[in-house]
């Protein structure tokens, strides 16, 4: 991922738009086309807690996909994670899909996935763990969890969750060494000392991967991926021995991803500072490899929706970010899948969202959330060409967009979409021109449904110990 992907979709650059155009210029004339198509073929939405019946000729519109990937348009709103829950329910309804792919580490997925198959654990408390990302520890993920769990009670065949993110190295280690100790305990203690703290002590504190890389010189780091390599490696080499393990695949995978989440942060060890000197493609490692994990770990004649960032899931990228290496999930899935792949992405005019507000290259994900007003809703951001329509909310298949001189100049053209992540910095917002590294959505292939929203209000944050 390049710049605003690559911190977790921390950054969002966005604070005055980048250009005006006066009533009579050719992109006001293109505006106005576009603005005229929306209204007329656009579907009103009650909101974001649409019904069944809104939402099952959206849901309609979108099966078929092999992967079906819904975005949302920040980290910290309700209107695009509880549309999101909603509309994949609907998918499971109509037989869509019978698995869900989320951007979540592989030891927490797999523990929502033991709850909504077997009905083991807490599902409050699971997501309380430090390998879930706090942006998604919300009541609109909350209840998809609860309703995935309902369905599986009665349905013929269970829909089941898994993680494709890499950033847990600690326990998925962890996972990893213990399957190996169940054949080979002296390897397996061999394998785990160079991971050191990496590994929760006896306190059961697991070091957040980013942190804990941060603090590690780069031949430090370097000795642990390389070990980390060697325990997928070992892994692997003894599948003819180990693979009738029921658990082997489950083994082989987090060890795998816990050699990715060191590659993907190595060059941001003890010394080094952020963003600079990075080789073409750094940034978009944890992309590449999410789009791996979930073409790998998706069953044979499987179906997935992919709960993930409108960021990660666009599969249209502007060519000057590709010429420079640039690439997101939603891209490598397209390319992989072709016509399998089917996207949704969000867009909305005003919003009030939950982040972490300030410069970001001094605060952490895990500083103090605060609601931030984001406006997208000035000439130069996509949301002021939405914000036109005639209702509060509304869905539009950008693939049946009229041919026309008008409609081609007006998804051609760059915006700031209103992207953010877990923090914004006020002082940055949607500021000047676009850079190639924002890479905005490209409107003709980034997204084949849009879902504009008028006004969004904060993620219901589940509560926390005071």
């Amino acid at each position: 991922m390049k710049l605003w992907r690559g911190l977790a979709l921390a950054l969002t650059f966005a604070a005055s738009p980048a250009w005006t155009q006066t009533a009579a210029s050719p992109l006001a004339d293109a505006e106005a086309t576009a603005i005229a198509w929306i209204n007329a073929e656009g579907h009103p939405l009650s909101g974001a807690d649409a019904s069944p019946a809104e939402l099952a000729p959206l849901a309609a519109r979108l099966a078929g996909g092999r992967v079906i990937g819904i975005g949302e348009v920040t980290h910290g709103d309700h209107e695009s994670q509880h549309f999101k829950a909603g509309l994949i329910e609907e998918l499971v309804r109509q037989g869509a899909i019978d698995a869900v792919a989320i951007e979540a580490n592989r030891d927490v997925a797999r523990t929502f996935d033991l709850y909504i198959r077997e009905g083991q654990g807490d599902p409050m408390a699971l997501m309380r763990s430090t390998s879930f990302f706090r942006v998604f520890r919300n009541e609109e993920f909350a209840g998809l969890l609860v309703w995935l769990r309902a369905w599986n009670q009665v349905a013929a065949k269970p829909v089941r969750i898994f993680g494709i993110d890499d950033q847990d190295a600690g326990r998925d280690a962890d996972f990893a060494l213990k399957f190996v100790a169940r054949y080979d305990k002296a390897l397996a203690k061999k394998l785990r000392a160079p991971f050191g703290s990496l590994i929760a002590g006896k306190d059961g504190i697991w070091p957040k991967s980013f942190t804990w890389i941060g603090a590690m010189t780069p031949d430090e780091i370097a000795v642990v991926k390389a070990n980390a390599r060697l325990l997928a490696d070992t892994i692997a080499a003894h599948e003819a021995d180990w693979g009738k393990d029921p658990d082997y695949a489950e083994a082989a995978y987090a060890a795998e991803v816990a050699w990715q989440n060191i590659h993907i942060f190595e060059l941001d060890g003890k010394g080094t500072e952020r963003l600079r000197d990075r080789p073409a493609g750094y940034f978009e490692r944890r992309d590449i490899f999410m789009a791996k994990n979930l073409l790998g770990r998706l069953g044979a004649g499987e179906q997935a929706a992919l709960w993930a960032h409108n960021s990660h899931i666009a599969a249209g990228l502007p060519q000057a970010y590709i010429d420079q290496s640039g690439t997101t999930l939603g891209h490598e899935l397209k390319q992989a899948l072709g016509d399998g792949y089917h996207t949704l992405g969000f867009v909305y005019s005003t919003g009030d969202i939950m982040v972490v507000v300030g410069d970001m290259n001094k605060l952490s994900s895990l500083a103090q959330e605060e609601v931030y007003t984001a406006l997208n809703n000035r000439p130069g951001e996509l949301g002021y060409v939405f914000g036109q329509a005639s209702s509060d909310a509304l869905w539009i298949d950008m693939t049946q967009r009229p041919a026309s001189p008008l409609m081609d100049a007006w998804v051609k053209t760059a915006y700031w979409d209103g992207s953010a992540g877990w923090g914004v910095d006020p002082n940055d917002w949607q500021k000047g021109p676009i850079p190639v590294e924002y890479a905005p959505p490209q409107l003709d292939t980034a997204f084949d449904v849009m879902v504009w929203f008028r006004q969004l209000t904060p993620s219901r944050r589940l509560p926390v110990a005071p």
